[in-house]
């Protein structure tokens, strides 16, 4: 997916991140001037359908009902736990290319999209349909600072412009929350290699991709790379933003004289050697226009007339309770009221108290600057949580290296409102009944600090401990 070995010509540029420590830090850290906003990751839906089904491709019928959504509710709830972080989940839509690599693109949406687009509401997050390809959309938001980094494993995301792109780390230590980051600094300023938005089009048009997977014959990404260092991406990348399609037709013809002058002569010593065989595989209806605007001048809902769609506000909104209970009970095998309690007491009533935190911290920013105060929007912390330990060396389970308190909170009300938001389609068969409604959880000790610094004041001088 994207430009076949593009994070690996890249890897030099990563850096290894854990997501909590990262939204933790920038937003509620004490030189932050202003917690208020939400740290927002954008999601390209169509990856985690890819994993999901791929994942559940085999033995589907022993995983219960329905596990891909499973799996979504699992994930989302694993985001939910870190205060002060909300995701805008985006679709590719209509507009999107008919072909990709040669093959047809189904045009109506997945299978999976009303499912997933329900429990990210349920759970207040975001979501919605761009005009064409996801990707295009999120590397557009995140360029005018709607979201702070797009979660995707398709490297498309940095060729549309992306500012900051997670992917997963599948060696960090933390594997739900450990990230490898890309940011078109480090990449521009990669002292070997540096790629602005032009050059990593150009590896994109030579090396192939998702709009033309054969490229220039025989020109892989490093060579596309060194070619890069003279320009010709970048006057390619102004040409297609500037010429209409007619006037980039005209202009093309120069850029290929260029391009075959600087693989035969290599002036500046910057590709190493001289490389004729590619030269001769230029024709003359290469590079395709459309191609090259599709990655330039890609549709998003800021060159459409549906802009005023897609631009809730960053925070994120309460969770909804009786709204993911009643999806719960409906999809799932333990969708009784029993075993709903059982398994928000670990997956949702976390992610409850990290959001009525974050709810908090906003109540006290508003209060230090004079401003009205909101009101409760859902289950109250006040008097409802003891802190139990504090711990510099964190086990709080999403952020490593974050130190944390250990909280242990009441949940009576929240269940109340899960026996009462059931339909009746489940009933607890054969199920104990819980007694025990209070859970416990860590949290990050800069969130707590920053939402009852007097409750955290009395707790830590008690105890003699500084921090």
């Amino acid at each position: 997916m994207g430009v076949p070995k593009l994070w690996d010509i890249l890897q030099t540029t990563r850096t290894s991140v854990s997501l909590a420590e990262t939204v933790v830090n920038s937003r509620y850290d004490s030189v932050n001037t202003s917690p208020s906003r939400s740290y927002t990751v954008g999601v390209d839906a169509s990856i985690w359908f890819n994993q999901l089904v791929t994942r559940f491709q085999l033995c589907h019928a022993q995983r219960g009902e329905n596990p891909e959504l499973w799996a979504i509710l699992f994930r989302l709830s694993r985001f939910a736990k870190v205060p002060g972080l909300t995701l805008w989940i985006v679709f590719d839509g209509p507009g999107r290319l008919r072909f990709k690599r040669g093959k047809k693109v189904v045009a109506t949406p997945h299978w999976l999209t009303k499912g997933v687009e329900e429990l990210v509401t349920a759970f207040g997050f975001h979501h919605h349909m761009a005009p064409g390809e996801a990707e295009a959309e999120l590397a557009e938001l995140n360029c005018r600072g709607y979201i702070d980094a797009i979660l995707t494993e398709d490297g498309d995301a940095l060729v549309f412009g992306a500012l900051q792109v997670l992917r997963s780390n599948p060696h960090s230590h933390t594997p739900h929350d450990g990230f490898l980051a890309y940011t078109s600094e480090a990449i521009q300023h990669s002292p070997l290699y540096p790629l602005s938005q032009g050059g990593l089009l150009l590896v994109a048009v030579l090396a192939g991709g998702d709009y033309d997977k054969t490229g220039l014959a025989k020109c892989g990404p490093r060579i596309a790379q060194k070619l890069a260092q003279y320009g010709l991406g970048d006057i390619l990348y102004t040409a297609a933003t500037t010429l209409s399609r007619e006037g980039l037709i005209a202009y093309l013809p120069g850029w290929r004289d260029m391009l075959r002058f600087t693989l035969l002569s290599d002036p500046l010593g910057k590709l190493g050697q001289t490389y004729t065989s590619i030269a001769s595989n230029i024709k003359d209806t290469f590079p395709n226009p459309d191609v090259i605007r599709a990655y330039a001048l890609p549709l998003t809902s800021f060159r459409s007339s549906s802009l005023s769609t897609v631009l809730p506000s960053s925070a994120p909104q309460p969770i909804d309770i009786a709204a993911l209970t009643r999806l719960c009970e409906r999809w799932f095998t333990w969708g009784s009221p029993t075993g709903i309690i059982q398994q928000f007491r670990d997956k949702v009533w976390p992610a409850v108290f990290a959001r009525n935190l974050s709810e908090e911290v906003l109540r006290n920013e508003a209060r230090r600057a004079g401003r009205p105060v909101s009101n409760h929007t859902g289950y109250t912390l006040h008097g409802n949580f003891t802190i139990k330990h504090y711990t510099l060396t964190s086990t709080f389970t999403v952020a490593l290296g974050l130190s944390a308190y250990q909280v242990d909170y009441e949940t009576s009300d929240l269940e109340a409102i899960v026996r009462s938001s059931v339909l009746g389609l489940r009933v607890d068969e054969g199920q104990a009944q819980l007694s025990a409604t209070r859970t416990k959880c860590w949290v990050p000790a800069l969130v707590l600090e920053e939402a009852f610094p007097a409750l955290t004041h009395d707790f830590c001088s008690g105890r003699g401990l500084c921090h």
